[in-house]
């Protein structure tokens, strides 16, 4: 994959894939695209910016934690709705296995300007799931249930 580089395959109406260096400019593009298909599949705006702001976080979350850096590894994201219009995101890194007992959110209580990004994906998404089979790197699915 070309460096500053977003690769898109429609694949349908209802699925996308998308694979992106791991470089934080390359977020908002991911993030315009994933407006595109909730705004196409009933999304409402409050939705969608949910949808967003959890996808920017687990994106900026893999390239500062997962690649320790920007320009490090690959991600790749696949993004569709099943048959009652929920929104299902996959997020594939490639970075080392993360160690899951040190996934955990912060203490709200505490003033800090960081340590956010676990928290407000569990928050604004209705389910959020790790798999680590992978031999290399994490899947993180981030599910949305579509509400009128």
């Amino acid at each position: 994959m070309s460096k500053e580089k977003l690769n898109v395959r429609v694949v349908s109406d209802e699925e996308i894939h998308m694979s992106m260096r791991g470089l934080r400019s390359l977020i908002k593009p991911i993030r315009d695209k994933l407006e595109d298909f909730a705004q196409e599949n009933g999304f409402n705006s409050r939705q969608i910016y949910e949808i967003k702001l959890a996808v920017n976080e687990a994106l900026a979350n893999i390239i500062k934690h997962g690649y320790k850096g920007e320009d490090v590894g690959d991600i790749e994201l696949s993004v569709e709705t099943n048959n009652m219009g929920d929104l299902e995101i996959a997020i594939q890194d490639f970075a080392e296995i993360v160690d899951m007992a040190k996934l955990v959110s912060r203490d709200l209580d505490k003033v800090e300007d960081r340590g956010l990004g676990l928290f407000l994906m569990n928050s604004l998404m209705d389910e959020v799931e790790y798999n680590l089979s992978q031999e290399k790197g994490t899947r993180l699915i981030l599910k949305k249930k579509l509400k009128p």
